[in-house]
């Protein structure tokens, strides 16, 4: 058995990560990155860290999520999770490959923007004064990067149940 950490899934992580610190990062100094080009290397790496750690909170929330999208709600048949335990290595590696590691990126990104995006208007109070416009409008258009985001994931989810669906038994 392979316990080795996959890419995929750790780049959704960090990517999701470093895009939640860069939108709450906009909320605080708006667009002006004089105080990136200041971080010495030690902060780079606790930056690095704490978004990694926090994309790992993202991925457990889509963990989450895909009970619900399970749910007989959103769907007639749940996922066949059992096909990732005992389907042949060369499937399991072109769907991580080809569906899933893309699959979590995007559902990992999204929650990431959302929340951020949730989460700016207050830390943008909290920093004081008035948020300019400029910030609406671009946290609006994060918005609708989110909701493609969150299209992408569920077709890519569908894809992936209907070759999982589709392999035989």
């Amino acid at each position: 058995m392979n316990l080795a950490p996959k890419v995929g899934p750790l780049v959704a992580e960090l990517l999701s990560g470093v895009s939640f610190l860069l939108i709450a990062y906009l909320a605080v100094h708006g667009v002006s990155f004089a105080g990136i080009d200041e971080l010495s290397s030690g902060a780079i790496v606790v930056l690095v860290v704490l978004a990694w750690i926090i994309g790992t909170f993202f991925d457990l929330v889509r963990n989450l999520l895909e009970w619900v999208w399970d749910s007989p709600s959103f769907t007639e048949h749940p996922l066949n999770w059992r096909f990732f335990f005992s389907g042949k290595q060369s499937e399991l590696e072109n769907l991580e490959h080809y569906f899933w590691s893309f699959y979590i990126l995007d559902a990992d990104m999204a929650i990431a923007i959302l929340l951020s995006v949730i989460l700016s208007p207050f830390i943008a109070y909290a920093k004081g004064g008035k948020t300019p416009c400029y910030l609406w409008v671009i946290w609006l258009l994060l918005v609708g990067i989110a909701c493609l985001f969150i299209i992408d994931a569920r077709l890519l989810r569908t894809e992936i149940k209907g070759l999982v669906d589709a392999e035989p038994r």
